[in-house]
């Protein structure tokens, strides 16, 4: 998607990814890079975790909900078990956390 020039790009990952996400990721960075461009990201996906935006490809993330593990009948069985609820709890945060570290990558990188 693509706004007004005055705006800014719009980007969003899908779900599943694969290489259509590492495509949209790309774009992204190269759009941010020259400019205002929003990527728009689900929790527990490639983006929220295990991709390196630095400087000026992640000035800030807004969190919408809550993101609990998906449940599964493992999830489901570990939060039965004794401090499960608080396991399941700490994934949640243990997420947020992830996704707002994607905005300071280094001492001089601000978000």
């Amino acid at each position: 998607m693509q706004a007004s020039k005055q705006h800014g790009k719009f980007f969003a990952e899908e779900r599943g990814g694969g290489e259509i996400g590492s495509c949209i990721l790309e774009s992204y960075r190269e759009a941010a890079r020259k400019g205002p461009a929003l990527l728009l990201a689900v929790m527990r996906g490639k983006a929220a975790e295990g991709v390196d935006l630095r400087d000026c490809e992640a000035r800030a993330c807004l969190i919408v909900g809550v993101p609990f593990p998906q449940l599964s009948t493992e999830v489901d069985l570990r939060r039965q078990s004794p401090g499960g609820a608080r396991w399941y709890e700490a994934e949640a945060m243990r997420q947020v956390s992830q996704a707002a570290g994607r905005l300071i990558r280094h001492q001089k990188d601000f978000g």
